[in-house]
């Protein structure tokens, strides 16, 4: 399947009309460009810029989306490493509280000694 898209002449000056309103990154989709193409042909203007409103609003979600996804993903790994930092810090406690309770069974040793 070829990847180039060609407007029948009758359509050409609607198509570069409306074609501003579409975002930027559907502007590069075929199939995008296509569907505005067949409403064009069907409903004219008033309905291709129905359909390229409704795209927009669907593009725009889609990004949100991917926002909020990446947004909990970065707060997942934030907590992981907060998690993973916690942990050391208990561990370094657990070796001070290991290193007080053999200094305090030396101490015990010393004092029964006497």
């Amino acid at each position: 399947m070829a990847d180039q898209f060609t407007v029948p002449e009758e359509y050409v000056v609607s198509f570069r009309r409306i074609l501003p309103y579409l975002v930027a990154p559907l502007q590069k989709k075929i199939n995008i460009l296509e569907s505005i193409l067949l409403y064009l042909k069907l409903g004219g203007e008033k309905m291709a810029r129905i359909a390229i409103d409704a795209m927009n609003v669907t593009q725009r979600l889609q990004d949100v989306e991917l926002k909020k996804q990446l947004r909990e993903q970065e707060l997942l790994n934030d907590e992981r490493q907060d998690d993973i930092e916690d942990d050391d810090e208990d561990d370094e406690d657990d070796e001070d509280q290991l290193d007080a309770d053999a200094d305090d069974k030396d101490d015990f040793v010393d004092d029964a000694s006497d």
